[in-house]
């Protein structure tokens, strides 16, 4: 009976991480959901990793990539792997691997100068207006001051 329930598992589990990469958090709930016990979830979790088709690391490192081409700071990338339950160790080598502060500081700037200025928009409207869109992007305070002391008239 065991192997049974452990073959279906195993089958959904494959099933769903074909749609796309998926966190080991996430194929847990996923099981947890479908009303597998502990021990089900825990074969098709070594199952999975044996084959590679579960790795923390590399959904990590590719969840970092995909929010840098979108324009997203380490802060919101930081958060949002948290909020997907990946281990804070896998976190902070990750983001010691792909965050380079010079590299922040130029995508933000990008970022500014990709959007537009409304012509009757005052100086100080508008820098505070970019400064909160840089920091819901995630872009740490000393970025978003470096990119847009630039745009401060008084300076």
């Amino acid at each position: 009976m065991d192997e049974i329930k452990n073959r279906k598992a195993l089958s959904l589990a494959i099933k769903y991480l074909t749609y796309r990469q998926r966190s080991e958090a996430e194929l847990i709930n996923y099981l947890d959901r479908k009303s597998f016990g502990n021990k089900v979830i825990n074969y098709v979790l070594n199952e999975t990793k044996q084959y590679g088709y579960i790795d923390d690391l590399k959904y990590t490192q590719d969840f970092i990539s995909s929010r840098q081409r979108k324009g997203h700071g380490f802060k919101r990338i930081r958060y949002e792997l948290q909020q997907k339950n990946i281990d804070g160790n896998i976190i902070d080598e990750a983001i010691a691997e792909y965050f380079d502060p010079a590299d922040e500081l130029e995508r933000a700037k990008h970022l500014i100068e990709n959007r537009k200025r409304k012509s009757n928009e005052a100086d100080e409207k508008w820098i505070k207006r970019q400064a909160a869109f840089l920091q819901r992007r995630g872009f740490d305070n000393n970025i978003v001051y470096k990119v847009l002391k630039d745009y401060n008239p008084s300076e």
